[in-house]
């Protein structure tokens, strides 16, 4: 089975920054948010869980996303911003649990 690729590129800096267009309002929580809506949106359109593939900050985002919808199936990050603050337990244990790859376990901690 194949499914469409689609690409977020929404990352232009925070606001006043490079090409940003976004308000004072803007947080990251707040791209998160935006990050969950596409993935919610893109699984609903497939009927079924969708794979994200997020770098660098886009990563970090993803990951924070992956805490907030079951729409996930496949969570890739390719070098992604690493900030000290620990994982929700919920998505510890879920990546803990399907995070085996041809016969190795990748471990995660909160």
């Amino acid at each position: 089975m194949t499914q469409p690729a689609r690409a977020m590129d929404g990352w232009r800096g925070p606001p006043g920054r490079g090409g940003s267009t976004d308000g004072p309002e803007w947080s990251p929580d707040r791209a998160v948010g935006d990050v969950v809506a596409v993935v919610d949106t893109l699984a609903e359109e497939a009927t079924s869980p969708v794979d994200v593939l997020g770098h660098s900050f886009g990563g970090y985002l993803a990951l924070r996303a992956a805490a907030r919808t079951s729409t996930l199936r496949l969570l890739v990050l390719y070098e992604p911003a690493v900030l000290e603050t620990s994982q929700p337990a919920e998505l510890v244990a879920r990546m803990q649990a399907g995070s085996t790859t041809g016969g190795t376990r990748t471990s995660w901690t909160s």
